[in-house]
């Protein structure tokens, strides 16, 4: 164990080490001959301090100690990542975890669903995505982390979807005064990001994640796209089942339109 005093010696005389090399207040200000002053008597403290410390035995010590440390360390990440890489078990945990959740969920192979959330495992990682995009990847998760990840997420998106649903209104509503409908295009440039860009990654999500709660409550109309509109449309997972569905055209129902 490296002796704490000498250790706070040491970092005594790497400050002074600091303060000699850096530039003093009045040097800045063109006193040259104060500077000269101070930096002596620094030079002076530090060659005080360094006669009471035998750094090189310090320095050794440290190094010893870092050096255990570090195999400490080591053997504890092989003992974790043993005792989490099975999949099998990761699942079952988790299944445990979300029990009575409202949401369904389903192992499928190396991709589960989580109601409209994929969960994509390998041996030392779970990757926590919706309708394509990733949201969280946990390294060696156990499967209660893993459930309090989704949770966390499906929190996330539900405060962002709400943030951003009177502005999908508000588009749609728009939209009715003389297309009668929009589309998801549409859509997302009248949903930009925080930059005014078209919404990538989590802010793609949210988007999504709000659309997918309107259509599922039949709260807007949706129909899929034809052919040529395939590229521009979107996937929308079942909020509880976690089917997926291709949306392009969207508008709100006939008897909201006043």
């Amino acid at each position: 164990m490296i002796d704490a005093t000498k250790l706070q010696q040491l970092i005594e005389i790497v400050e002074l080490m600091r303060r000699m090399c850096k530039p003093s207040s009045t040097a800045r200000k063109g006193s040259e001959h104060a500077s000269l002053i101070e930096a002596a008597k620094v030079a002076e403290e530090l060659a005080s301090k360094t006669q009471l410390l035998d750094i090189a035995a310090l320095a050794n010590d440290l190094l010893s100690e870092c050096a255990a440390g570090a195999e400490a360390l080591k053997r504890q990440i092989a003992e974790v990542e043993s005792a989490r890489g099975q999949i099998f078990e990761r699942r079952e945990a988790f299944s445990a975890a979300v029990e009575g959740d409202p949401w369904r969920y389903a192992p499928r192979d190396k991709q589960d669903s989580f109601g409209p959330f994929e969960i994509m495992h390998t041996r030392g990682a779970s990757v926590i995505s919706f309708s394509g995009i990733k949201l969280r990847s946990l390294s060696y998760p156990t499967g209660s982390e893993l459930a309090a990840a989704v949770r966390d997420e499906r929190s996330k998106l539900e405060a962002e979807s709400d943030a951003i649903k009177p502005h999908v209104l508000a588009h749609l509503r728009e939209r009715q005064l003389t297309q009668d409908s929009s589309n998801w295009k549409l859509l997302q440039i009248a949903c930009p990001d925080r930059q005014g860009r078209p919404p990538k990654g989590p802010a793609l999500a949210a988007l999504t994640y709000a659309l997918m709660r309107m259509v599922n409550s039949r709260e807007v109309d949706s129909q899929p796209p034809v052919l040529n509109q395939q590229d521009d449309a979107v996937s929308l997972p079942d909020i509880e089942m976690g089917r997926l569905r291709r949306v392009y055209v969207i508008a709100l129902p006939r008897a909201t339109e006043s």
